[in-house]
């Protein structure tokens, strides 16, 4: 428990009175206020502390510790009677958090006295025996008797009682502190407890500030740390356990050549004779080589009957891991020249084979959508040869699909990621019978303009003035007349998770869109655009600026495919605008429907636009199913569309 959870329970309790509470909150204060005293004092620089502010320093740290002391005092015989036993041991920590600290700091400025004092005792000496000499060398002997205050310019880490790390430890401490000339014994030992923690530390604080005591706390981490075999062990171990190279890497290489060679070393200076280890160190690498490098250190050999030597392996590796360096340096180098970073253009293919210039719909020698006769179908007729060719929808290239398509380029009418003759403007011209409808008698419309299907493409984008802004048409529209519209059950993937919502089919919008509500339930991630304006028919507009990403699953054809939907408070009214009633229900059982209750008024939550269409819709179409009702197949399952009027549900 911390001490303003500690404070916060204090008062909270039903046992404990004003007053308590109030020596609560003393004491917590007594111990933040010598807690912060200690870590600052731990945090100086200790040449810049004196004698006398020394003194001042340890007078106002016993203040501050006499004052947590009674504080503590009188807040545990207050709690003697009350039954809060979590609220003292939540004190009595805090009161040995701070007892801790004060020891630490007392005995710290202790230690820095004791060495002024003994550094003092020691000029005073030197003076009275040199009292002959002139006045400037007395005035030299004062200013070098400063520089134990003084931390050495290279100094030597913490040692913390590692095994690995005492051979270095020990060979700096001696060069900085044990062989500098004008450090005292209990200079030495000063710094050696400063430059210890953990284990080691412990060792070093057993022995009192004095100039006896260096050599014994000196010797006694030798003796504990100072143990070849241990050290023996860890370079052995380092040395057979290295990792294997996997591949043809130079930085693998290197670590399996400096890894050798550092243990080496290590076991040389603890006296290990490692002379005649050149047949174990040339099979150890060799195991840990890649494959073409250990061919190549194979074939560098002048005879196969000899044995090697470490020496010869040293230097072969030492040329090896800078040519391997090189060489991918290299192709780095080709591989950016190869694939530079420029816009291409509508036209031209990024896979260019053999097929390339023969046209997959008239067989002659040019590209697919370069084809007149292919610009003179219906934009159906298009996507539904494009599908069925298995050519890539962006670029009409035959070499591979949309998935493995690297265009950056998009529809120049709506900014899709599909070839500009695959857009959809509208419904399609040629609309079954089935799905016709009388214009007059039902205000209900996918589009105020139809697209025309021999018009050539060339002049739909003409007419077409490309703008700066995102304007999008999204021409549905509803009426209280009961007409059926494509609806399905589709799957949104998110985080993993599968969740079912509810959509409409509407070819007549260029965009997909989903509403606010379903977008937080299905906690989609949401993204501040630019503004879109959507335009619907007579021209209405609404604006948006937020859209999510969606990935659309089918679990039935193993499809998933994301789209950017724009986000809207609502995208349109339930559908259909009033359940309607079933008289044959038993014809809708053998088929697959990809919303089983289309005829039941329910709200609406995503609009899946032209964007995405070619995506979902399939070949094949049941007729006059409940009369004149047509199912469209789907990658969802059959979608039920029907332009009569059934009879309402009360």
């Amino acid at each position: 428990m911390s001490q303003s959870e500690s404070s916060s329970a204090l008062r909270n309790s039903p046992n404990i009175d004003v007053i308590t509470s109030t020596e609560h909150d003393k004491f917590i204060f007594d111990c933040e206020h010598l807690n912060n005293f200690c870590t600052q004092f731990g945090q100086c620089d200790i040449t810049d502390q004196t004698d006398s502010i020394l003194q001042i320093k340890l007078e106002d740290l016993e203040r501050r510790w006499l004052s947590v002391q009674q504080s503590y005092k009188v807040l545990m015989l207050s709690l003697i009677s009350a039954n809060v036993k979590d609220i003292r041991e939540s004190i009595q920590i805090n009161f040995n958090v701070s007892s801790e600290a004060y020891y630490n700091s007392k005995s710290q400025i202790i230690d820095i006295l004791k060495i002024s004092e003994t550094n003092m005792q020691q000029n005073t000496a030197q003076i009275q025996k040199a009292s002959h000499v002139s006045l400037n060398i007395n005035q030299r002997t004062l200013e070098n008797s400063e520089i134990y205050l003084n931390v050495p310019p290279c100094d030597t880490e913490i040692f913390t009682g590692s095994y690995e790390d005492w051979p270095s430890f020990r060979d700096m401490f001696t060069a900085v502190y044990i062989d500098h000339p004008q450090l005292s014994q209990v200079h030495k030992l000063y710094h050696l407890r400063n430059k210890t923690r953990g284990p080691a530390g412990d060792i070093v604080k057993r022995y009192p500030l004095s100039n006896d005591n260096f050599l014994l706390a000196w010797n006694a981490l030798k003796s504990r740390y100072e143990n070849k075999r241990v050290l023996v062990d860890k370079q052995i171990n380092l040395l057979f356990n290295i990792p294997a190279a996997a591949t043809e890497n130079s930085e693998s290489i290197q670590n399996i050549h400096s890894t050798v060679n550092d243990c080496l070393c290590i076991l040389k200076t603890l006296q290990v004779d490692v002379a005649s280890w050149d047949p174990i160190l040339i099979h150890l690498v060799s195991t840990k080589l890649p494959e073409q490098t250990l061919s190549l250190w194979e074939q560098s050999l002048k005879s196969h009957r000899e044995i090697p030597t470490w020496s010869q392996l040293d230097e072969f590796l030492s040329n090896r891991f800078e040519v391997v360096e090189r060489i991918q340096s290299i192709k780095n180098m080709k591989e950016k020249q190869s694939n530079p970073s420029h816009n291409y253009s509508d036209t031209p293919d990024y896979y260019y084979e053999k097929f390339a210039l023969k046209c997959s719909y008239c067989h002659e020698n040019h590209q697919v959508r370069a084809c007149a006769e292919f610009r003179k179908l219906t934009t159906k007729q298009r996507i539904d040869f494009v599908t069925k060719s298995n050519i890539c929808g962006n670029c009409l290239s035959p070499s591979h699909i949309q998935i493995n398509c690297k265009s950056t380029n998009t529809c120049l009418i709506c900014n899709q990621t599909h070839h500009t003759l695959l857009h959809i403007n509208s419904f399609y011209s040629e609309t079954p019978n089935s799905m016709k409808y009388d214009a007059n008698k039902s205000r209900q419309s996918y589009s105020s303009q139809i697209e025309s299907s021999t018009i050539p493409v060339s002049s739909q984008i003409e007419s077409y003035a490309i703008p700066v802004s995102s304007q999008i048409q999204a021409n549905f529209s509803t009426t209280s007349n009961t007409i059926l519209l494509r609806t399905a059950l589709v799957h949104v993937q998110n985080n993993g998770q599968l969740h079912t919502v509810r959509a409409l089919i509407d070819s007549g919008s260029q965009r997909t869109f989903i509403t606010q509500t379903c977008a937080n339930r299905l906690k989609l991630s949401i993204k501040n655009t630019d503004c879109f304006e959507i335009t619907g028919v007579g021209g209405q507009k609404q604006v948006s600026k937020a859209e999510c990403r969606l990935s659309i699953v089918s679990n039935k054809y193993n499809i998933k495919f994301d789209v950017s939907a724009i986000i809207l408070p609502q995208v349109t009214k339930p559908l259909p605008a009033s359940s309607l009633k079933i008289s044959d229900a038993k014809t809708l059982q053998n088929i697959d429907l990809a919303d089983p209750l289309f005829y039941e008024s329910s709200d609406i939550d995503i609009i899946l636009g032209a964007d995405v269409e070619r995506f979902i819709t399939l070949e094949g179409i049941k007729r006059n199913i409940l009369g004149n009702t047509s199912a469209y197949n789907t990658i969802f399952g059959f979608e039920a569309y029907a332009n009569i009027f059934f009879s309402e549900v009360n």
